[in-house]
């Protein structure tokens, strides 16, 4: 049945019952449009207009779609075509300012566009992605922040992620597909067969260049070798040559050198795979349900699903990939599928290790070398750790817990590979990870049989031998002796329960024994995050302490260097109100003469929701490439009115415009004897020599507060009742008032996050996590995970 709504897809106009054709065309990551013809002289007819939605069946799974019409064409044989474009198009349309995340999962960065996004926030976004990352993306449209540019979902999260569309549902995918066995074969299930191989943007020699711009004006860096070959070049008539411009590649401080720009060239083959013609294949299939041997099948081959072809005329047995589709939505059948993307060499994926000499026995130790110089990614030792150990073991129905044996450094990563194929030779299609883990949750389904591979890769493009394989057996669902559906149990004992997936409101034990780890709040935003690689990270706000800032290594020096040096100076004009409030320029805003409470000068700032856009700003002179550190206490005047938002803006020399690096917003509940504290950190652009702070608001908003000890500065970050302790063995944090001390402490060996005036603490350590209690001595009572997941409990 195909359906008429109008442009807010709410209302039914009728049914198109009388459609001369109507095909639903999706592209893997790309396109997905209807293109309807209808006779013009129908009553509905005058309502196939713009914006108006069609609904209709997508394709053998997708049903009920959405697709709001975008172009018409009336032609003289009395008919009207129509083209419609999927309703997630409508995110085209919409925009993000910015967003910036740190270590959160893929679903939490979908959802945090669309929360941000300006009329598209009742779409949701879902994900089976669990592995954390960062997430940057500034001005651009929704549908370009998810794939579209540099820097979106799919270009941060999984390898190769996959997108389902499902109305207003967008999902972000590991796979989307499955490979389901199905073999297309000419003479029994293929009617139409064309092979297309196109070398348009074949590439198999690079001449790499970037330019940088000097006192002197821009000048090229560029190889004296002049080019770089890719291992296939002599399997073509001649070489394919292109000029490619990697100066985007480098940051605006960073030096651009040959070595780095050979690295890249190099890198540029592998992971572009441009020196391998681009096949796709054309196929149009007879529906399997039809095919013998497929009779139980259905349709059974989707987008994104991967097939074998085997065409005996031509002598093509190959597997690829599902990467177009054309459902025709009258027949309820696939008018034509197109293959893509066919199977290549393990070589393929990354330069590998086929012409590479083998690793041998590391030979006698040399002389001291120079002092090193600052990591690059060329500078990383060309190593391999041992081939990885790979171990797999099924939970419940359909969940393979893979793991494997790592070495915990930063220029080495792992990659799995899964096939049905035993003894199979992995290929771009059976990478289900890549990344740095020793544990990965490959979902599959129910009565299947899966083989597995892993190996590690540096940053050089060398890889390890593959790993054993190993064979896993799902379960059949049958196979469980009992099983509940919708069943309710009061209390149950049980030696082993396995489970794909759990949900407990409460959990209690006394070992938890987990390879990963995460705490989510209610935005799906992940507080706590454990991984299987070492990696601990923790969101500090949750934690209570009040300086959210977490130290990069430069930062720690900076800070370190500057403190020796004493500098501390405030050069944010009048932060502390000492003159009143001279240095605050006022737009629409009241700023009434500071009064001094509980040792400091507060200053109230306020605006009500009918004056529209209103703000103070303070601006001041900074320096270039400089990281800053800024600091202020906050706290309410109106508890109904203590919305705040407040900016730390630059600007560049010779531009009017200015650049927001950070934007606090939200509810304070700090009083101006209990206060809320705001810090953050930043450097400075190449071309800064401005800076602002912004307090004031939105059409709309409303606010009324106090703020104090406005503080921004190149040393220590400045907060009264609080220290930043330097000293030659460790950093630490501390807050003392009264007996509610706390203290977070970072040396050589452990992080220490202590409270109870720092008599208990919780410990991370070498091998573990200790818990003390520090009413008795530490080796006396304490409880200890290991990073096995062992639990151990000391007393006395």
């Amino acid at each position: 049945m195909i359906k008429l709504y109008d442009k807010t897809g709410e209302s039914l106009i009728g049914n198109l019952d009388d459609c001369i054709s109507c095909n639903v065309t999706e592209v893997r990551n790309g396109i997905f449009d209807v293109r309807l013809v209808y006779p013009s002289m129908r009553v509905i007819s005058n309502s196939l207009i713009k914006e108006n939605f069609i609904v209709c069946k997508a394709n053998d799974i997708l049903l009920n779609q959405k697709f709001r019409i975008f172009n018409i064409k009336k032609k003289h044989s009395n008919t009207i075509e129509v083209v419609a474009r999927h309703i997630s198009f409508d995110l085209l349309y919409d925009f993000v300012e910015d967003i910036s995340i740190v270590n959160q999962s893929c679903e939490y960065a979908l959802n945090t566009i669309f929360r941000n996004s300006q009329f598209s926030r009742h779409y949701k976004g879902h994900s089976d992605i669990i592995n954390a990352q960062d997430y940057n993306m500034s001005m651009a449209n929704c549908l370009n922040a998810i794939a579209g540019k540099e820097g979106s979902i799919i270009d941060t999260y999984g390898t190769g992620a996959e997108i389902l569309r499902d109305n207003e549902n967008i999902h972000v995918l590991n796979r989307r597909g499955h490979d389901n066995g199905v073999t297309i074969e000419y003479g029994k299930n293929l009617e139409g067969f064309e092979c297309i191989e196109d070398t348009t943007d074949l590439i198999t020699r690079i001449y790499p260049f970037a330019k940088k711009t000097t006192s002197e004006g821009e000048i090229t860096i560029k190889l004296d070798e002049k080019f770089i070959d890719s291992p296939r070049i002599t399997l073509y008539s001649h070489p394919y040559i292109r000029e490619i411009d990697f100066t985007s590649n480098f940051k605006d401080d960073e030096e651009i050198t040959q070595s780095k720009l050979r690295l890249m060239a190099e890198k540029y083959f592998i992971e572009n795979k441009c020196d391998i013609p681009k096949l796709t294949f054309d196929i149009k299939p007879v529906p399997l349900s039809k095919c013998v041997g497929f009779e139980n099948l259905g349709e059974s081959l989707s987008l994104c699903d991967i097939a074998t072809i085997n065409h005996k005329i031509y002598g093509i047995t190959t597997q690829a990939k599902v990467i177009k589709t054309v459902f025709n939505v009258l027949t309820d059948r696939y008018e034509n599928i197109q293959l893509g993307d066919p199977k290549a060499s393990l070589g393929d994926i990354i330069g590998g290790n086929s012409n590479s000499p083998q690793v041998g026995p590391p030979g006698p130790p040399g002389q001291q070398g120079p002092p090193g110089e600052d990591a690059n990614m060329e500078s990383f030792p060309d190593t391999l750790p041992d081939v990885p150990q790979l171990t797999a073991n099924v939970l419940g129905f359909a969940s393979v817990d893979l793991s494997w044996t790592y070495e915990n450094k930063v220029y080495y990563s792992y990659q799995i590979f899964a096939s049905k194929t035993e003894n199979f030779e992995p290929n771009v299609f059976d990478l289900i990870f890549e990344g740095q883990a020793s544990s990965f949750l490959h979902q599959v389904k129910p009565n299947e049989v899966w083989y597995y591979r892993a190996r590690a890769i540096n940053t050089h493009g060398k890889a390890t031998g593959l790993s054993s394989q190993v064979k896993v057996e799902t379960r059949k669902v049958d196979d469980m002796t009992n099983y509940f559906e919708e069943a309710a149990i009061g209390r149950a004992v049980v030696g082993a329960l396995t489970a794909d997936y759990m949900e407990a409101g409460i959990i209690k034990g006394r070992w938890i024994d987990a390879k990963n780890l995460s705490v989510t709040d209610g935005n799906g935003k992940r507080t706590l995050d454990i991984d299987s690689y070492g990696n601990v990270n923790l969101d500090v706000k949750s934690l209570k302490i009040s300086n959210k800032q977490v130290y990069t290594t430069d930062q720690a020096d900076n800070a370190i260097n500057e403190a020796i040096k004493g500098i501390e100076t405030n050069i944010l004009p009048n932060g502390s109100f000492n003159n009143g409030n001279n240095g605050w320029n006022k737009v629409n805003v009241s700023i009434p003469a500071p009064v001094f409470a509980y040792d400091r000068y507060w200053c109230n700032f306020y605006a009500s929701a009918e004056e529209g856009i209103c703000y103070a700003e303070n601006v001041f002179d900074i320096l270039p490439n400089r990281v800053y550190n800024f600091s202020m206490l906050l706290a309410q005047y109106n508890s109904s009115k203590n919305f705040y938002r407040i900016r730390i803006e630059t600007q560049n020399k010779g531009s009017s415009s200015w650049f927001t690096v950070k934007e606090f917003t939200g509810r304070t509940a700090g009083t101006r004897e209990k206060f809320e504290q705001l810090s953050y950190s930043f450097k400075s652009d190449s071309n800064a020599n401005k800076c602002r702070v912004w307090i004031g608001k939105l059409v709309g908003e409303t606010f009324d507060i106090y703020v104090a000890d406005l503080f921004m500065g190149t040393g220590t970050i400045y907060a009264r009742k609080s220290e930043f302790q330097i000293l030659d063995d460790k950093i630490a944090l501390k807050v003392e008032e009264g007996e509610f001390g706390t203290l977070l402490e970072q040396n050589s060996h452990a992080v220490k996050i202590a409270w109870n005036n720092i008599s208990n603490y919780v410990q991370f350590e070498n091998g573990g996590l200790s818990i003390y209690n520090g009413t008795v001595a530490t080796s006396q009572k304490r409880a200890v995970f290991n990073e096995t997941g062992n639990h151990f409990w000391r007393d006395g």
